[in-house]
């Protein structure tokens, strides 16, 4: 087995290329072993990388226990690995100490992101949004996600507000879920007005799923045949779509979650 040495010592990325290598062709004991000597000869890194590889193998408990080490050894990257590793156990209070511990020490944006998923996951909402609204104004993180946080905790005027600002700021993917917001906040002619706003045609995939989930019939019809009177077929074809998605069932609802009431309708063709 070649492993390309420097100085006597092997290179972290030729050792962490072939190891890849080995474990993409199934050679998975091979790799571990690579990783294993590593370790053993004080590479920096070679622990966390170990424990990466035991965690993609379906080894949760090694894995956990590498990562463990290799915050001992204060490996870099070790913290952040063993908490997204803990999440991935389902271990989530855990995880969340792990994010407060490494925040309190000074690490910054993506972790702060990390904690302010976790804390919505498990209903933290304040929490989240403290750590959230810190990593906008110390990080520059987007503001999509804050509104993200503000809608799952029910505070459907401030996750508008953040939305738009999201918006604002270039985010064309944060457009969905304003109108969706001021959809949910009752405020149906903004919702379709914001959605009619968009550029391109495939804002009709929108508008159709919007209008059906409010039950606006007449103007999804009066659309229709505007559309098909234009002949803009792709345009006619997305709003089809879309009312039939609405039909189907909304995006983003959390299983064994409780959706608003579906509107079954089908367009003529």
């Amino acid at each position: 087995m070649l492993v390309i040495m420097r100085d006597g010592q092997a290179e972290f990325g030729e050792l962490d290329e072939l190891a890849g290598l080995l474990d993409e062709q199934g050679r998975t004991g091979e790799a571990e072993a690579l990783w294993r000597a590593a370790v053993a000869g004080g590479m920096p890194g070679a622990r966390v990388a170990l424990a990466a590889l035991l965690s993609g193998d379906d080894r949760p408990d090694e894995a956990l226990a590498e990562y463990r080490a290799a915050v001992r050894d204060g490996e870099k990257h070790s913290r952040d690995g063993l908490a997204t590793q803990l999440t991935r156990m389902g271990r989530l209070d855990e995880a969340i100490g792990e994010y407060r511990s490494m925040i309190a020490d000074g690490v910054g944006c993506r972790v702060r992101i990390s904690l302010a998923e976790l804390c919505t996951r498990t209903g933290r909402y304040d929490e989240a949004i403290a750590v959230y609204r810190q990593a906008i104004d110390q990080d520059g993180a987007s503001p999509w996600m804050l509104g993200e946080i503000y809608e799952k905790g029910g505070r459907l005027d401030d996750a508008i507000g953040a939305y738009r600002a999201a918006v604002e700021a270039g985010e064309d993917h944060a457009r969905f879920r304003l109108a969706r917001a001021l959809a949910m906040a009752g405020r149906a002619v903004e919702a379709t007005d914001e959605v009619r706003g968009w550029p391109g045609d495939r804002r009709f995939l929108q508008l159709g799923w919007l209008l059906t989930e409010q039950g606006r019939h007449g103007e999804l019809d009066r659309e229709a045949a505007r559309l098909e009177a234009e002949d803009n077929a792709y345009a006619l074809w997305n709003l089809i779509r879309g009312s039939q998605r609405s039909a189907e069932g909304h995006d983003g609802c959390e299983p064994g979650g409780t959706c608003r009431a579906r509107v079954m309708r089908v367009l003529p063709r």
